[in-house]
């Protein structure tokens, strides 16, 4: 009888033991499927970060040309601004040499004028 209950002992300490089991293996399960499910968001999380990052270098990269498109634009618009300059410069120039070539034949035409007057006159 002793035996008998012995083995009775043992009998509940192995199906207790194999519930445990049995709960520890389902538990293992649950944590590798949580596992799992933390590796995936941490991949979509870094795959995320990755993609942001390359935005923030295509957008640096764009930044970047635009600064060298305005500062092209300003090199041109001040050369531009420049050789407008000059241009008035030199019409004026051309102004003031047209202006001086009409005062001297206006003191020309006067002067003809002058003496075909006086060649009337004269007896």
């Amino acid at each position: 009888r002793e035996h008998k209950a012995e083995v009775s002992s043992l009998e509940e300490r192995i199906k207790n033991l194999e519930t445990k089991l049995s709960e520890k293996e389902v538990a293992g399960a649950e944590l590798e499927t949580e596992l799992e499910r933390v590796k995936a968001s941490l991949q979509n999380a870094l795959d995320a970060s990755m993609t942001r990052t390359s935005e923030a270098l295509e957008l640096k990269e764009k930044i970047k040309q635009l600064e060298q498109k305005l500062e092209d634009f300003h090199d041109i618009s001040s050369k531009s601004t420049s050789d407008s300059q000059q241009s008035v410069q030199r019409l004026e120039k051309k102004l003031e040499d047209a202006q001086a070539v009409r005062d001297e034949l206006a003191d020309q035409i006067a002067l003809v004028a002058k003496e075909r007057k006086e060649a009337v006159e004269a007896p």
